[in-house]
C-alpha cells in the first residue's frame, strides 16, 4: 500500500491560523493607536514649548532694541498688573508672526494662536517669567498652558484654560495691545492662581 505525503495546510489549520492573526490584530489595533496619539500630541507639545523658547529669546533682542510699536501680531506692554499685586511686562507674538520672523517653518499650514510671556518688573531676566502658550496645529488646542506644565507633561485634556483637547481653533489669536486688557489678565492670573507656575 502506497502512503500519501502531505504537502499543505488543511482547511482547518488555515483557519486556525486566521483566527489567530485576527486576534493579535484586535489586540494589537488600540495600542498602535494608543501609541500614535501620543506621539502626536508629544510633537506638538514640543513645537509649542519651541515657540515659547523662542518668544523668550525675541523678548531679549526687543530689549536691546529699543524701539517698538504695538500690534495685534506682536506687543510689549511694560504694566500690566496681575491679581497677585505685582506688576510684569507683558510680551506676545502670534504664532504666525513667529513662523515669519523667528521659526521660518515650512509645515505651519493650520497653526494659530498667540504666546505670551509675563516678566516681573522687579527682577532682570526671563527666569521668572509666566510663559502662556494657547495655540491649535489643526488638530489639538493648547488652552493658556504654562511653560513649566509643558515641561513637565502636566496639562488635562479638557476645554479649561490650562489644558489641552483635540480641535482646530485656537481660543486666543492676538496679543493684547493696552495694559488693562482683561483677557491678557485673565490668562496670566489663571497660571498663578492655577498652581501651574511655581
Amino acid at each position: 500500500m502506497k502512503r500519501l505525503d502531505s504537502k499543505g495546510f488543511t482547511l482547518i489549520e488555515l483557519l486556525a491560523v486566521i483566527v489567530i492573526l485576527a486576534l493579535l490584530v484586535l489586540i494589537a489595533i488600540p495600542n498602535v493607536s494608543n501609541l500614535i496619539s501620543r506621539a502626536t500630541t508629544g510633537a506638538f507639545v514640543t513645537e509649542a514649548t519651541e515657540y515659547a523658547k523662542v518668544l523668550e529669546q525675541d523678548y531679549l533682542l526687543s530689549q536691546i532694541g529699543g524701539s517698538f510699536t504695538n500690534s495685534s501680531e506682536k506687543s510689549l506692554l511694560k504694566n500690566v498688573r496681575l491679581s497677585n499685586g505685582n506688576s510684569y511686562t507683558y510680551y506676545c507674538m502670534t504664532i504666525e508672526q513667529l513662523n515669519k520672523d523667528q521659526m521660518n517653518k515650512s509645515n505651519s499650514a493650520g497653526y494659530a494662536g498667540v504666546v505670551e510671556a509675563f516678566y516681573p518688573n522687579s527682577t532682570v531676566g526671563t527666569s521668572n517669567a509666566i510663559t502662556v502658550v494657547t495655540m491649535t496645529n489643526g488638530s489639538y488646542v493648547l488652552n493658556s498652558v504654562s511653560l513649566t506644565t509643558l515641561a513637565e507633561n502636566a496639562y488635562q485634556n479638557q476645554e479649561v484654560i490650562g489644558g489641552m483637547y483635540a480641535g482646530t481653533e485656537s481660543p486666543v489669536v492676538a496679543c493684547a495691545t493696552d495694559e488693562d486688557n482683561s483677557d491678557a489678565i485673565e490668562r496670566g492670573d489663571a497660571i498663578i492662581n492655577g498652581g501651574q507656575f511655581r
